[in-house]
């Protein structure tokens, strides 16, 4: 009788655990990222601008800490529902004229990195290539202000 009741425990944990969700705030900066030659407020606004174009629903946007954390609706990856993406972009100052953009991500239930795995690729990429795309016009602007080379700080 007691292992019956473990066994049915067990099962339940499972069965639960398998459906437990994360949120944004799970989102982390790792100390990798990428530095721009854009100054921190463009940065941080070009990162905000391109996560709402996606159609992200910002969940905390705080300047003074650096962070954007972001999340996707429900969607269905052929016939599987899939819980969302989460984003996070950690953005630090280097300088007067540099920032440093971290981008972390995650699904939004933690299995579904089994099912809904072409989302959630396409999305990361595409978000990072649109950024890119945004930083680098800004360093092109502002180098052909300032008079420099394009690639000199």
């Amino acid at each position: 009788m007691n292992k019956t009741i473990q066994v049915i425990g067990t099962l339940l944990l499972l069965m639960c655990g398998g459906c437990a969700t994360v949120t944004t705030d799970d989102l982390h900066a790792t100390g990798g990222g990428r530095t721009y030659d854009v100054p921190y407020s463009t940065a941080y606004r070009i990162a905000s601008d391109a996560l709402e174009e996606m159609k992200f629903s910002i969940k905390k946007a705080d300047p003074s800490q650096g962070e954007i954390r972001a999340q996707t609706d429900r969607y269905l990856d052929g016939i599987v529902p899939c819980e969302g993406i989460l984003i996070g972009v950690f953005l630090t100052q280097v300088g007067n004229l540099q920032t440093k953009m971290e981008i972390q991500g995650l699904y939004a239930r933690p299995h579904d990195d089994l099912a809904c795995l072409n989302k959630f690729q396409h999305t990361v990429s595409e978000y990072t290539q649109k950024l890119r795309q945004k930083l680098e016009q800004s360093e092109l602007v502002k180098n052909r202000r300032s008079g420099a080379p394009i690639g000199e700080r």
